[in-house]
């Protein structure tokens, strides 16, 4: 047995999602969900902490989401579960299960960066072949699948304290991802091109380097939207989830190198990338901004924790109505029976017979359509 499967051991799968030993398929699907987009590899830059985090909620969702793996979790722990189904070692991110269980989450499923673009990037080749950065300035440009292009500069005093924005934007709709890298050319963050929302055709990506503590929030794309559960949970529940303490540090005067590194499966990337510095006249309005979005975000996890509650209250009301319906229907027919038998009435017995089996036919097709569904 693997160390991480040992480490596994004693795990309160329940605790790791944050949700209640009787919680719903939709509550588990959505604590999840948030958390696997908070402790994203894409956002955790190689913490091993972060990514051990990482391999306990996907495999505590491994188990919990599974109707017989959890039952029998439930019984004996996890010395009832099969450990090689859901060993840590094969949590790892980019893995098939990994992907299968973000790509039925609806989640962004990002690809690797080229082990050669990672090279380039800490040597003096990534200067020698890229362009230089002017602020305030925008370079169209073009990389070949799967191609990489860097852009380098300087960061004054100034302009440290005022922050900058890097913003790419392809009109062709190509896929691409920009890279941001430390002056020794380590990679900090990567940003996934996404399709425009806000009136504005093709895709795009961002990044803002401020000198002040931000906030970062994905846009409200439909890469972010639940497939199984979009009719079970509000919309408004999805769209402050991904909202977290912005992944750049401070921006710090000195060199700065960026990339942009196509990810067309057939085609060369298009794009413009605009590099700007930042106002700081609206600062104080953005933090405030931000600190109200950040407690409408607990409001909304609170609410939506009451919503499940409540749904779950619901639906097992609903489930004793409809048994407590089938019990009078059936005692309601019964007594028909009877009466028709003692008249001596053979025919309206058999037609009452008759009804009582399409009820019962009814009920098993619903419940076949039920068990479907789950």
């Amino acid at each position: 047995m693997s160390r991480s499967a040992d480490h596994k051991k004693g795990l309160d799968f329940y605790k790791i999602l944050g949700v209640p030993k009787g919680a719903g398929d939709g509550q588990i699907k959505s604590a999840y969900r948030k958390l696997a987009i908070q402790y994203h590899p894409d956002k955790t830059a190689g913490d091993a902490d972060l990514e051990e985090r990482f391999k306990e909620i996907s495999a505590a969702y491994a188990v919990l989401s599974d109707p017989q793996k959890r039952r029998q979790y439930d019984l004996l722990g996890e010395a009832a579960v099969d450990i090689e189904a859901v060993d840590m070692e094969q949590m790892t991110f980019g893995t098939t299960l990994v992907a299968a269980l973000f790509s039925k989450l609806g989640a962004p499923i990002p690809t690797a960066i080229p082990q050669r673009t990672l090279d380039l990037a800490a040597s003096f080749e990534a200067r020698q072949q890229g362009e230089k950065i002017a602020w305030n300035s925008a370079i169209e440009g073009k990389v070949s699948t799967h191609g990489v292009r860097f852009y380098f500069g300087e960061v004054t005093e100034e302009e440290a304290r005022k922050g900058v924005r890097i913003y790419v934007h392809s009109s062709v709709g190509s896929k691409f991802k920009l890279l941001s890298f430390d002056g020794q050319g380590k990679l900090l963050s990567q940003e996934e091109s996404m399709p425009e929302v806000l009136g504005r055709s093709g895709t795009f990506a961002c990044i803002y380097m401020c000198a002040f503590k931000s906030l970062h929030v994905d846009p409200p794309t439909s890469r972010f939207k639940l497939v199984h559960d979009e009719e079970e949970a509000p919309p408004v529940f999805r769209r402050l989830e991904t909202l977290t303490a912005s992944r750049y540090s401070p921006l710090r005067p000195g060199e700065v190198l960026f990339a942009v590194q196509g990810d067309n499966f057939f085609r060369e990337v298009k794009y413009t990338i605009h590099f700007n510095v930042c106002d700081l006249a609206a600062k104080d309005e953005i933090l405030s901004a931000e600190e109200k979005l950040s407690l409408k975000q607990r409001d909304l996890y609170q609410l939506e924790q009451e919503y499940w509650e409540a749904k779950s209250k619901y639906e097992k009301i609903l489930a004793r109505v409809e048994e407590e319906t089938t019990m009078v229907d059936h005692a309601l027919l019964s007594r028909e029976a009877l009466y028709a038998k003692m008249a001596g009435d053979a025919q309206r017995e058999r037609a009452v017979e008759q009804a009582m089996a399409r009820a019962e036919e009814e009920r098993e097709k619903e419940k076949a359509k039920k068990e479907a569904k789950r």
